[in-house]
């Protein structure tokens, strides 16, 4: 699932496998742009073509050998390919599918589902992305970026920032969503969707919002959010919902809210409908934004009057096993980022070569 190729999404910020198990056979490629790992790649000389293989299965494509290419993808894609690097290129097909150019594009995404692979302890997204468990171990936080889509069936996206000049990465933003009924496990965790969300990772507002729809038994939107600190090389996670539920307003004052025993402040961009009086049982939303805003408004709820219901997302069909990733621990900067992901590449291609073909889904 390809920008280009059907104009479906695939991803990567955490890295690679390898092309031992590449097709053979070329594929007529569409003009778009490509993010992700590069798995092969052979530039084009004199009348010779060239080609470039996206993603660790992903087909072999035709890069023609009168094609344009720009001077900074032929001086830093070939170090770029094969070792975990992400990049996006803008690519330019003709009619019979062939590449007529190839250059950096300054961003890109990729999206799609998340696997397992029980041989190397991973999860791939999208054909673009590894992401060693242990990785998940040491930084909680990708456990909703990562494992939670995967448990869901839902889809991870992952965008892109690219410095044209030599293709590096100088940005990622994630996103997924999970939608349904709420409960808490006794240790806190939060069950959505066939999915756990660690305790660790929801406080605040968002853990107020979702408390209050489980106590109502509603359904809830929530979206997962991820990017990386471009200054410091940390990841930042943050959460979003938003619940529709019958409750009762337990306490209303000028600066707070008191929702079924969940407490609200208000002011700063926080605001409550001024019908929710103390005492009131009455329909409400409750939408926490991942900027942290809180906005309570009175709405129409069975039990309480009637409202459609916030409309799940789709599942994702498209099992494009071909798909994106955040950041991973405290890195110091990209370049420490880019350091690590050329070593689960090197870890994978260790596995791989001692192994069977990996199972792709638990």
């Amino acid at each position: 699932m390809h920008t280009r190729r059907s104009l479906a999404i695939a991803v990567g910020v955490a890295a690679t496998l390898l092309a031992a198990f590449a097709p053979v056979a070329t594929f007529a490629a569409t003009t778009g742009v490509e993010c992700g790992i590069i798995n092969a790649y052979t530039a084009p000389v004199g009348p010779t073509d060239g080609s470039i293989q996206f993603g660790f299965t992903g087909p072999t494509e035709t890069i023609l050998a009168a094609a344009t290419m720009d001077p900074a993808v032929l001086a830093n894609l070939t170090s770029q390919t094969g070792n975990g690097s992400i990049t996006c290129l803008d690519v330019t097909a003709d009619g019979s599918g062939d590449i007529t150019a190839l250059a950096y594009a300054s961003s890109g995404q990729v999206s799609g589902l998340v696997t397992y692979d029980s041989v190397q302890d991973a999860y791939i997204v999208a054909d673009r992305i590894f992401v060693p468990t242990s990785q998940l171990v040491a930084q909680p936080d990708l456990i909703p970026i990562v494992k939670v889509p995967y448990e869901a069936g839902q889809t991870l996206t992952v965008s892109f920032t690219i410095d044209t000049s030599n293709g590096n990465l100088n940005g990622v933003s994630t996103a997924s969503q999970v939608s349904g009924p709420v409960a808490f496990n006794g240790g806190g965790d939060v069950l959505i969707q066939g999915a756990t969300i660690p305790a660790a990772s929801v406080t605040g507002d968002p853990l107020g919002a979702l408390h209050v729809a489980a106590t109502t038994g509603s359904d809830a939107d929530v979206d997962i959010t991820g990017s990386i600190d471009t200054t410091t090389g940390n990841f930042v996670l943050a959460l979003g919902v938003d619940t529709i539920g019958c409750t009762t307003v337990d306490a209303r004052s000028g600066s707070s809210i008191t929702l079924d025993g969940v407490a609200f402040a208000l002011g700063s961009g926080n605001t409550a409908a001024a019908s929710l009086t103390t005492g009131a049982e009455v329909g409400v939303r409750v939408q926490v934004a991942t900027s942290g805003t809180v906005t309570i408004t009175e709405v129409s709820v069975p039990g309480c009057g009637s409202v459609a219901p916030i409309a799940p997302p789709p599942t994702d069909t498209d099992a494009d096993t071909s798909g994106a990733m955040s950041e991973i621990s405290d890195f110091s900067s990209l370049a420490l980022l880019a350091g690590v992901l050329i070593a689960w590449y090197g870890a994978a291609v260790a596995i791989r070569r001692r192994t069977t073909r990996p199972t792709q889904d638990r």
